[in-house]
């Protein structure tokens, strides 16, 4: 179903780290992403969420109050990636979903400070 709706030109959320963070942090990307993206020749649109972890961890029951921050990166086009291997696919989205999380971080303490 996920490739017929990219190759439909839909847009899919997936989220390669597999799972939610059990400390905060960015964790490593799994395989399979890029195999979908291969076939469909989809961009990978980079984003990072910060504040998600403090407002929902693993072992609560419901979500606590708390403020969470979005931060998009640019797509890495087919083009950008078509010759690249899977490792070197992965790499490069790790480091741009890192590079969304440091921002998302910076703005959620510059949000925390203005809140004081």
């Amino acid at each position: 179903e996920t490739m017929k709706r990219l190759k439909r030109g839909e847009s899919v959320v997936m989220f390669p780290e597999g799972t939610r963070t059990p400390d905060g942090e960015l964790q490593p990307l799994m395989d399979g992403f890029d195999l979908l993206a291969r076939r469909t020749k989809a961009a990978l649109l980079p984003l990072a969420f910060d504040g998600c972890f403090e407002a929902y961890p693993r072992n609560a029951w419901f979500p606590r109050p708390g403020n969470v921050q979005v931060v998009i990166g640019q797509p890495i086009l087919f083009s950008q990636y078509k010759d690249l291997s899977q490792a070197e696919t992965k790499a490069l989205l790790e480091q741009r979903m890192g590079e969304c999380f440091a921002e998302a971080r910076r703005r959620l303490a510059k949000s925390a400070i203005g809140d004081s």
